[in-house]
């Protein structure tokens, strides 16, 4: 195997499982079968909860994709990275205080820090690729979503 199919084999690991970590432990710290989760009263925008593990593995995909790309084409700066790290920790963040602090008013505001973060993030790859930006579009668009839903949920209950 030559130099460079290791370093392409390596980047991929390194997209994939950082994505697959953030993945794994907000997965163990969401749970939609609470029945605090199950007893709140649901606008009737309310996605239902086949859509949710949908959309977080098209989410972490782009992630992984950009995160790759990033990688091969050694644009990956510590502003970046930071930013990405960041990211991932704040979604843990909101799933455990969301789902297991029961706190949908900390999930707003959760919520408020990661729109920061993506404007962040957007900034420093915009100026390396605006394909970076095309590809993790439905991320904003999700966490606007999620905002609703969150906003909503917190002025019925």
């Amino acid at each position: 195997m030559n130099e460079n199919t290791k370093s392409i084999i390596s980047d991929v690991l390194i997209a994939v499982l950082s994505v697959a970590i953030v993945g794994l432990i907000g997965r163990l710290l969401t749970d939609t079968n609470s029945a605090w989760f199950i007893g709140l009263a649901k606008p009737s925008e309310f996605v239902p909860n086949f859509v949710f593990p949908i959309m977080w593995g098209i989410i972490y995909v782009c992630f992984a994709v950009v995160i790759f790309l990033l990688l091969r084409r050694k644009q990956m700066d510590t502003c970046v990275l930071v930013t990405l790290v960041l990211t991932g920790v704040f979604q843990w963040f909101w799933s455990l205080i969301y789902f297991r602090l029961n706190s949908l008013l900390g999930g707003l505001i959760i919520l408020v820090v990661l729109f920061a973060l993506v404007i962040v993030l957007f900034s420093k790859l915009i100026r390396k690729d605006k394909l970076y930006i095309y590809v993790l579009t439905i991320y904003p668009m999700w966490l606007t979503l999620a905002t609703f839903i969150n906003l909503s949920l917190w002025a019925i209950n």
